[in-house]
């Protein structure tokens, strides 16, 4: 297995590497230290809205910013070994204008209403999506330390940014968590347009160098993605609207924060492996025309999800020994007697992570039908799976739905990863 790997990580992909494992484990420990302030000063049913309010930011980011920015990953190398930068950057540029013109209507009229909060959640989601596109940018670009030094710093800014405007303001008013949250946002902002006009713009081909982007190729791409992304939200979101329709907000409080301290970390690992190992499939697979070199690309894809899946089971083993230390270091004492289920979240985040980077191999061509299938697929047994176990067993109940849930997911994963891998080349 190592010997496969090592065969396509080089001494410059070392460093690479480093970059991203740093940035998203940086970024991890500011979530968990974040958690550890958030919950001491809120209390569950207050924390249960800021869980359903992420969850709506979430919902465009995984519609909108994720995809568009995975597309950008991927044809990143296309636009500059085609001499087409200008083409490539104009047609983000229309993507990014019209959905700011969309999001910016919405939280005038929100405002208007009155409605802070929802005004503010849409707030957050357009400069999350801004923020994800040029994080797709940069990955694609290969400027790890940019993307490492961006995530890191957002994922504590955000929640020191938000407990300093409880802390001043008053402990209920959740709007404050949220305004904390577009604060840091704005700033990474300022930091990713800085770092785009020099790491990218500046090395990118000149205007008249080759020729026309093929945008429709783009969008092409993007659909799927967008789409396989409102189901992915689907699959991870309806944990807490389950646990809202069946149960209390207490609960919901509860599950995110028990959530945020051990499945979340484990797709933040799975998101560090993407960002490291996509670019350079994508790059090794190119135009995905020559079977040969797709080949490869599966091959090498098999091996990391085979990695991710051995992590995920050794860290829910080590969780099972350490929930009770670990639920008091990293949440407030309103949180803690739930700990037990702490170990079946890191192991459902993990079967979920490998299920994910299965499909890498699907998103390394540039037909996604098959990432369709499997996506819709699944999110039709992930609400099946939530629901019945939320209404049966409440809390328990979401946590073991889900596990049963992921582990459809990836098994659905490796199947059409193994056809993709099983092909003959002629």
């Amino acid at each position: 297995m190592l010997g496969k790997i090592k065969a396509m990580v080089s001494a410059p992909l070392h460093q690479e590497a480093f970059y991203v494992f740093l940035g998203q484990f940086a970024s991890a420990v500011g979530t968990l230290v974040g958690v550890k302030l958030l919950t001491s000063h809120l209390l569950p049913e207050t924390y249960g809205v800021v869980a359903l309010g992420m969850s709506i930011v979430n919902l465009f980011i995984y519609l909108i910013g994720s995809p568009v920015g995975r597309a950008a990953t991927r044809f990143y190398r296309i636009a500059i070994e085609g001499l087409q930068f200008p083409g490539y950057e104009k047609t983000l540029a229309r993507i990014g204008w019209g959905t700011a013109a969309v999001l910016l209507v919405l939280i005038f009229l929100l405002v208007l209403a009155g409605n802070w909060f929802y005004g503010l959640v849409a707030a957050l989601s357009l400069l999350l999506c801004i923020d994800t596109v040029f994080n797709g940018i940069q990955t694609g670009a290969r400027n790890r330390r940019v993307v490492a030094l961006l995530l890191s710093l957002m994922s504590w800014s955000r929640f020191l940014f938000a407990v300093g405007l409880v802390l001043l303001f008053g402990r209920e008013r959740v709007e404050l968590v949220f305004a904390g949250f577009c604060i840091s946002a704005l700033l990474n902002i300022g930091l990713q347009i800085f770092f785009y006009k020099r790491k990218v713009r500046n090395v990118a081909a000149p205007a008249d160098a080759g020729g026309k982007f093929r945008s429709r190729q783009f969008y092409a791409y993007l659909w799927p993605l967008a789409i396989a992304g409102l189901v992915s939200w689907g699959q991870l979101f309806v944990d807490r609207w389950s646990l809202k329709s069946f149960a209390t907000l207490e609960e919901v409080g509860i599950y995110f924060a028990l959530f945020q301290i051990s499945y979340a970390p484990v797709l933040l690992l799975n998101s560090c492996v993407y960002s490291f190992v996509a670019p350079i499939l994508f790059e090794k697979a190119g135009n995905a025309e020559d079977a040969s070199r797709m080949k490869k690309v599966y091959v090498y894809n098999e091996w990391f999800s085979a990695l991710t899946l051995l992590l995920a089971v050794v860290l829910a083993g080590v969780m099972w020994g350490l929930h009770e230390w670990v639920g008091g270091l990293l949440l407030g004492d309103q949180y803690t007697s739930y700990t037990r289920l702490l170990p079946w979240l890191v192991l459902s985040g993990g079967i979920y992570a490998t299920g994910s980077q299965l499909l890498l191999s699907i998103q390394s061509g540039l037909d996604l039908k098959m990432l369709l299938v499997q996506k819709i697929t699944s999110a039709g047994v992930a609400v099946l799976c939530y629901l019945l176990g939320t209404y049966w067993m409440g809390l328990k109940g979401v946590v073991f739905g889900g596990l049963v849930f992921v582990v459809f997911y990836a098994v659905m994963a490796f199947m059409f990863h193994h056809r993709l891998r099983n092909v003959k080349i002629t």
